[in-house]
């Protein structure tokens, strides 16, 4: 049994994330075990702040308590920096093992790393380096290690995978695993210049998930990439990102969905731009101040669409959550007789959150009485009856 919960908050200086995954694992032999999984996460671009815990109980007795706590930052496209400490909570507290790194990746063929790791426990300190290429067919690669007192050590590394995955039953090489065909790729990231394909200044979503045909996958590694080595069934498949697994509340996928379809010895690639959503809210009222309720009120896109629609509350008050950047237009339903003035607003930038897009019912004080009125005394009713229930209940 696994229990999931997940909530962003905007705050003025950057974005808080909070999750929680409780997992219970209950065995033939009566044996039983919780793993209590909880992430706390604060961004501030560039950089990204993060502490996670895990806490196991067997039998119902706390056995063991630990944590990661992180910093990392993009110092550019192909540079990253990023600092861990290890640490204990129980039975003992102490803090276990921190590491330094400065990573370097081309996105293409080399990756390069730098790092330094502090055993604090024991008083010890390693400076590693580690280098690899992917020249497709074969993955070659490099570690040096340097202890103080104890020497060098020095890895070479070279990994390939031979399989007969041609259409002709041939054998094909490859750098990457051919295990677990087929397979499928996806890359999620912050499209902050809204061209819908990775560039300079958008930004990796490490950590975030998406849903293959309704399972969910693995998170993002600290490049946003997600690799799929049994993504389900061959065919078409559906692709959505998980909107729970993202820090910010208002992040949203560019697309609905994706399609693609999935069979041996290929690796479809998906590209998941992530953009920022808005708000925009206001309210409606009379030429003489008074709220208009029950008012149905759109927001109309540049291509003429209706993309949104709600009813004033009582008070005139309306809102739309998690709007797209774009050109909008506020407006009354055309079916109204009366005059609502439409608002044409732009949502993007330093401006995603619209507050105060007010609408003016010019003539309706009278006219417009004999539509939201009756609805207005419809709603009260619907909502003293459903409470008359709760307390009879």
């Amino acid at each position: 049994m696994q229990v999931r919960a997940n909530r962003g908050f905007i705050l003025p200086t950057g974005n808080l994330g909070l999750g929680l995954d409780v997992t219970r694992t209950a065995y033939d032999d009566g044996f039983h075990r919780m793993d209590i999984d909880s992430l706390e996460s604060y961004t501030v671009n560039p950089f990204r702040f993060s502490n996670r815990t895990n806490t196991t109980l067997e039998e119902g007795q706390h056995k063991r308590s630990g944590g990661r706590l992180s910093a990392a930052s993009r110092l550019s496209r192909e540079w990253n920096w990023r600092t861990i400490l290890n640490y204990d909570l129980y039975p003992d507290a102490d803090f276990k093992s921190t590491r330094a790194e400065l990573r370097y990746n081309d996105l293409d063929k080399f990756t390069g790393a730098f790092d330094v790791t502090r055993d604090i426990k024991n008083s010890s300190t390693t400076f590693g380096a580690d280098a690899s290429y992917d020249f497709e067919k074969l993955l070659a690669g490099i570690g040096v290690d340097w202890e103080p007192g104890r020497g060098v050590d020095i890895a070479l590394r070279t990994s390939m995978s031979l399989g007969p995955f041609k259409e002709d039953g041939g054998y094909i090489a490859s750098s990457e695993s051919l295990l677990g065909r087929p397979m499928l790729k996806a890359h999620v990231f912050l499209d902050k210049d809204l061209d819908g394909a990775f560039g300079p200044g958008d930004e990796p979503l490490e950590g975030a998930q998406i849903f293959i045909n309704g399972l969910r996958s693995k998170p993002a590694d600290e490049d946003g990439f997600i690799r799929s080595q049994n993504p389900g069934a061959q065919g078409l498949a559906t692709i959505t990102l998980d909107r729970n697994s993202l820090s910010d509340e208002f992040l949203a996928s560019d697309k609905e969905g994706y399609i693609t379809v999935l069979r041996p010895v290929t690796e479809p690639f998906v590209e998941i731009p992530v953009i920022e959503t808005g708000a925009i809210d206001g309210h409606a009222v009379f030429e003489s101040g008074l709220p208009a309720p029950s008012l149905r009120v759109q927001l109309v896109d540049a291509q003429q669409q209706v993309v949104k629609e709600t009813s004033t509350d009582f008070d005139g008050f309306y809102n739309f959550e998690y709007v797209k950047p774009g050109t909008y237009t506020v407006r009354a339903a055309p079916s109204y007789e009366f005059h609502v003035a439409p608002t044409q607003v732009v949502l993007g930038g330093n401006e995603m959150f619209l507050y105060g897009t007010n609408l003016e019912v010019v003539g309706g004080d009278n006219e417009g009485k004999k539509d939201i009125v009756p609805r207005l005394k419809e709603l009260i009713r619907s909502l003293w009856v459903s409470n008359s229930q709760q307390q009879s209940s």
